[in-house]
């Protein structure tokens, strides 16, 4: 398994030992389930000093793999430690806006996305470098099994890997699943062509492109026709054709960890809550949960609430309105 953000997060404390805590996002919740009872490694991005320090002393102490022991993970740990300024371009201007603005059609196009030199500097020296570092950690961890394992590569921070894996390990067994929409074909174009086509290629390195929708699939497809003179399209069988290869691309709507929700309803700090819940209760109640990041425009659900009481007076201090938010991608802009 490779994604940018790891199971785990590591912080250093004053006496010189580490504790991991769980790590945060939707990605980590939606395959940590998949990967239990497996034999698996996972490869992820050094992010706070915890983590470069945890791994600074792996290598020193010649540990290949890292357990984290105090966490619920089960897996083993290796990490991509890129320079600072070299993740801050992979993460903060390349991945967040670049591509994550571009696959939620956040863009005003006919001003943005800029492309300037400091952009070409970050793909450069940011996002194609950290990607092969990953894509040399990943064949590194490869070496551990007797046998070829499956790399399940995750979102669209690493779009390169693939290719990168594929050119070093031909008969690597590679998935790749993106989290986010990919948009229609004409709206690739607001990439440069070389960007454009690095992201295509890299993923048909893999042998099997997953997204969330059919939708969203059928658009990969078209993507690939129209900026992939050498590839052929299978729309029937859903697959591409590309230099000897058939790259199968299919749709996996992720699930919730049912078993996690199915403990924590029965837990009894539900329990708790169930009992002191109905003294606070009115008539009626209406519970949102949302991630508060420009994709969701999550304000548009506070003005139909708005509009419903000024439409519905009779309903005033009747309702219960509670919405939960996730900080997300707050520094994006």
């Amino acid at each position: 398994m490779a994604s940018n953000r790891g199971p785990v997060s590591f912080t250093q404390h004053p006496d010189g030992r580490f504790s991991a805590r769980q790590g945060s996002g939707g990605l980590v919740t939606a395959v940590s389930a998949v990967l239990q009872g497996h034999q698996a490694t996972w490869i992820a991005a050094a992010m706070t000093d915890g983590d470069r320090e945890r791994a600074r002393q792996a290598e020193d102490a010649g540990e290949t793999l890292i357990t984290p022991d105090e966490s619920e993970s089960r897996f083993k740990l290796r990490f991509v430690v890129p320079t600072q300024e070299a993740y801050h371009d992979y993460y903060n201007v390349i991945s967040n806006p670049l591509l994550w603005f571009l696959q939620h059609y956040l863009w005003d196009t006919p001003r943005s996305p800029d492309i300037t030199h400091e952009t070409w500097a970050a793909w450069r020296e940011g996002y194609v470098p950290v990607n092969q570092m990953f894509a040399d950690e990943i064949i590194v961890a490869c070496d551990q099994f007797d046998r070829e394992p499956v790399i399940m590569l995750q979102d669209y921070q690493l779009y390169l890997a693939g290719g990168m894996i594929r050119e070093r390990r031909p008969n690597a067994i590679i998935q790749h699943f993106i989290h986010i929409p990919w948009p229609d074909p004409d709206y690739w174009r607001l990439l440069p062509k070389e960007m454009r086509t690095a992201i295509c290629e890299g993923l048909l390195g893999c042998d099997i492109v997953g997204f969330q929708i059919p939708d969203h699939a059928r658009s990969f497809m078209y993507t690939c026709e129209a900026y992939v003179p050498d590839c052929s399209i299978d729309y029937t069988n859903k697959c591409v054709q590309w230099r000897g290869r058939t790259i199968k691309v299919r749709h996996y709507p992720i699930s919730i960890d049912a078993e996690a929700v199915r403990r924590t309803a029965y837990s009894q700090e539900a329990r708790t809550y169930e009992r002191y819940l109905p003294t606070h209760w009115n008539e009626f109640t209406i519970l949102r949960v949302d991630r508060a990041e420009p994709s969701k425009n999550i304000i548009r659900g506070f003005h139909a609430f708005d509009r419903f009481l000024e439409a519905h007076p009779e309903f005033q201090n009747r309702v219960n309105f509670i919405a939960v938010t996730q900080p997300s991608r707050m520094d994006v802009v």
